[in-house]
């Protein structure tokens, strides 16, 4: 990789590329698709060293709900949003 292109040793010109994060770890793959128009997309695969967390010996319990969405043993609730309702009837609507 050169900033912003990427040097494909079977193609003879550098392809410009936009990197969405940066790279960590060896890279091990890197799949390289072109689509009919024209452009070119990379896929690369990287094997990074992961780390454990550490263990806290706690644990929480989760209720699903109908009028709230999530409610936890330690009292935190999230509200049932009925997003995916709302969402089917727009789509009976518009078909």
């Amino acid at each position: 990789m050169d900033g912003k292109y990427l040097k494909v040793p079977k193609l003879k010109s550098l392809i410009r590329i936009k990197l969405h994060r940066q790279i960590k770890g060896v890279i091990k793959s890197i799949t390289l698709t072109k689509k009919t128009s024209g452009k070119y997309f990379v896929s690369i695969l990287c094997e990074e060293e992961i780390t454990e967390m550490p263990k806290t010996n706690a644990s929480i319990g989760i209720d699903l709900g109908i009028t709230d969405f999530v409610i936890l043993s330690d009292g935190d609730k999230s509200d049932n949003n009925r997003f995916t309702a709302k969402m089917a009837n727009k789509l009976t609507r518009e078909q």
